[in-house]
């Protein structure tokens, strides 16, 4: 009987390995617990919001989680508890639609372990441009965690989401005794580098239109804007600073007396400064007398080129701008791609 029910579990095991699912089954994530660094309000942008099912990402329909935002929220984040280890291989993120879309840039994923160590870390400074109508954004790979996180790396941003979906199944568990036992290997390997996606040095690569190249006007660097926006280049706010222009000595009784537009200073002569520029708190005379106010200005980027694909049986990563390729039996995981668990293969042995 033990040898009928452990043959029953190794056919089970050897149909999940063939498929292209890695184990994925069902959303581990609906209704299971939830947190968040803070809420909107008391009756609105919720935590749990994320995992009920509803992946609409409209503000009126009433399913989107909302952080406070604001002075004092820095990096804000979500986070689920599934309530105990699964063989974790899909996570979906669904973003908000009706506006700030953008909001979700710069976010990192974090997938932790019952220890809450991190398993597995992904960053997408552009996340907002992963995802077209209500498409997801999506992360493939294997992990065995509890815990999902979505972070974030924003002072005072606000972090809004309309689903989480974590596909995977339990954990199979061994069995000792008299009965025999069967037993899933993970075996880790670095991923193989490629090349070098088509994006030549000084330019911008963007997965929008199937991969493409883009260049900023001289002095601007790349925003999180869209890159086909007005607003996808930016020359950042700051100050420009100036020397004062020494005139002669001050006059009147107290030799303190100045012309309309001079100023005195202690050292005994009147300065001025240039026109547009207003006395610092540097010394009269170093470079730093006199500031002027730069406000920050954007520009549209120009599209250098389209890039290259990579070669047959690679893949691209976004972090690494590169081309990569799991050793024979591998496949991807979702640690770092330059990392020693990049790709993982599983065997099933029985005694």
């Amino acid at each position: 009987m033990n040898s009928l029910k452990n043959l029953f579990s190794l056919i089970l095991i050897l149909t999940l390995l063939s498929s292209n699912q890695s184990f994925a089954q069902s959303n581990v994530a609906l209704n299971k617990s939830t947190s968040q660094s803070s809420n909107y309000s008391s009756n609105a942008g919720q935590s749990y919001k994320a995992v009920d099912g509803n992946t609409n990402g409209y503000w009126s329909n009433g399913s989107i989680t909302h952080t406070r935002g604001g002075s004092g929220e820095n990096n804000p984040w979500w986070k689920v508890d599934l309530g105990k280890a699964y063989a974790i291989s899909q996570i979906k993120i669904y973003n908000r639609l009706d506006c700030c879309s953008n909001r979700i840039n710069n976010m990192k994923v974090y997938v932790k372990g019952e220890g809450n160590n991190a398993q597995w870390t992904l960053y997408y400074p552009y996340a907002y441009q992963y995802r077209a109508n209500n498409n997801p954004i999506v992360l493939n790979g294997n992990a065995q965690a509890r815990y999902v996180k979505v972070q974030l790396v924003n002072p005072n941003g606000i972090l809004s989401l309309a689903e989480v979906q974590v596909y995977g199944t339990q954990l199979l568990e061994s069995h000792n005794g008299n009965s025999s036992s069967v037993a899933v290997n993970q075996e880790y390997k670095s991923a193989i580098k490629g090349g070098r996606i088509g994006c030549g040095r000084g330019t911008i690569y963007d997965p929008i239109d199937g991969g493409t190249c883009w260049t900023c006007p001289d002095g601007y660097n790349r925003t999180v804007f869209s890159v086909k926006s007005n607003k996808a280049c930016e020359r950042p706010a700051g100050e420009r600073f100036a020397r004062a222009n020494r005139h002669s000595r001050g006059g009147g009784l107290l030799g303190t007396d100045c012309p309309g537009g001079q100023f005195w200073d202690p050292n005994g002569y009147c300065y001025s400064c240039p026109s547009g520029y207003s006395r610092t708190a540097y010394p009269v005379t170093s470079d730093k007398a006199c500031s002027q106010r730069v406000h920050a200005d954007y520009k549209a980027a120009r599209l250098y080129s389209s890039a290259k694909d990579c070669q047959s049986g690679y893949f691209f990563d976004p972090g690494t701008n590169k081309c990569w390729t799991c050793p024979n039996g591998f496949k991807r995981t979702v640690f770092p791609v330059n990392g020693e668990k990049a790709c993982e293969k599983i065997s099933v042995r029985t005694n």
